[in-house]
């Protein structure tokens, strides 16, 4: 009997692991490479362990140099950097669907940049596109992945880590204020680059968890009045050149506590962002989101399991009624921790609609001419929030 014992103990082991994503990275032989399919596109690697350590440094250096290299060859153009990391189920190695997801959005990204390069006639050479992939070990089990839910949340909390807050902040400088050693590569009169950071699922809220602080710092250094008050009627332009272009949640899997924190910090120091110069008036024209949550309606993961995953994880602590609620639908902290932000009516300020294109634009909305067609319009009650038609974006995009 105990033989038994042993050699189902012995299967149940070997079966346990076999199914386990191992602690490994998958790029360090490779961490910048070119597209196979479009050599024009060039694309890094940064891993983290389970501990939120990097994997190996070089993959980070090779990566940050290739930054600078291209800035080097393009003194001219620009580049632009988009920066993706993966969410839940998924790490940096092959079969992943978020590394293949990645390399089809840069392509298409390049595709829409080479399209509308060519209907501005502009002469020389396109600027530079790469992208970086962040991963991390959002994949534990090969079977029974739903269950790694409260296993996999703490290891995104830990991803964003010491090394992650460096990598992010040394991709941004590379990227925005590059000033190699030796070179005279940037002049307040230098194209600027453009530099987007992704991060979806669990990997928002690895973004949301390292970006938050950093900004709030950013914002923070350019406020030198220590007697400052909560709308003081003085809009704060930000130096954009020390931020991203721009830094979006997609289907980020986290509670709406740090979100709700951080929009009560922008709106009290009246935050203006965009391409305007620090210390100087940003008009409307000039202004651009700081921070974008997305999600769809068919994200059931986190409208139906976030909340049931963060219920449970309440038990454990108390929250409170707000005395003066704002906005006024949420009167308990308990909405935050249990919803994400996106997933909260209340603290939506757009929506894109589906529509034929032959019909009319919805009242008060921008068309957006691809196939299909789609409305962004902003959602009633939030007029505060500007929807400008540029004349010069591709394809009518606002």
């Amino acid at each position: 009997m105990k033989g038994y014992i042993f050699l189902l103990t012995a299967l149940a082991t070997v079966g346990l692991q076999t199914s386990c994503y191992p602690v490994r990275a998958y790029k360090t032989g490779t961490p910048v490479v070119k597209l196979r399919e479009n050599e024009n596109i060039t694309l890094g690697y940064i891993e983290f362990d389970d501990n939120g350590e990097l994997f190996d440094r070089n993959e980070l250096d090779q990566t940050i140099h290739q930054v600078y290299t291209l800035h080097q060859n393009s003194p001219d153009t620009g580049i632009n950097v988009f920066v993706f990391i993966h969410g839940w189920k998924n790490n940096a190695s092959d079969e992943a669907n978020n590394v293949a997801g990645f390399q089809d959005f840069l392509k298409t990204i390049y595709a829409h940049y080479s399209d509308e390069y060519k209907g501005t006639a502009k002469q020389g050479k396109m600027a530079p596109l790469m992208g970086i992939y962040i991963g991390w070990r959002g994949a534990s089990l090969r079977v029974a992945k739903d269950l790694t839910y409260w296993n996999r949340s703490p290891a995104a909390q830990r991803a964003g880590s010491i090394h992650m807050d460096e990598a992010i902040h040394r991709i941004i400088l590379a990227t925005r204020q590059p000033q190699p050693k030796g070179t005279k590569l940037v002049t307040s009169e230098a194209p600027r680059s453009n530099l987007v950071i992704i991060g979806h699922s669990f990997g928002g809220r690895v973004l949301e968890h390292v970006m938050t602080p950093y900004i709030l710092d950013q914002i923070l250094q350019s406020d030198h009045d220590a007697d400052h008050k909560c709308h003081s009627g003085t809009p704060m332009p930000v130096d954009s050149l020390l931020l991203p272009t721009l830094t979006i949640l997609l289907n980020e899997a986290a509670p709406a506590t740090d979100a709700k924190q951080f929009l009560e910090f922008l709106q009290c120091h009246d935050i203006e962002y965009g391409t305007c110069s620090k210390g100087k008036d940003c008009p409307k024209e000039d202004q651009r989101p700081l921070f974008l949550s997305v999600t769809s309606d068919g994200d059931a993961a986190n409208e139906i399991g976030t909340p049931i995953g963060q219920t449970l994880a309440r038990l454990q602590m108390k929250t409170r009624a707000y005395e003066k609620p704002d906005p006024p639908a949420i009167t308990n902290q308990s909405t935050y921790f249990t919803h994400t932000a996106a997933f909260i009516p209340a603290l939506r300020s757009h929506e894109f609609t589906l529509k034929p294109c032959d019909s009319p634009p919805s009242p008060g909305s921008i068309r957006i001419r691809t196939d299909p067609c789609y409305d962004f319009s902003p959602i009633e009650g939030l007029e505060r929030y500007a929807l400008l038609d540029r004349a010069h974006a591709q394809q009518n995009r606002p």
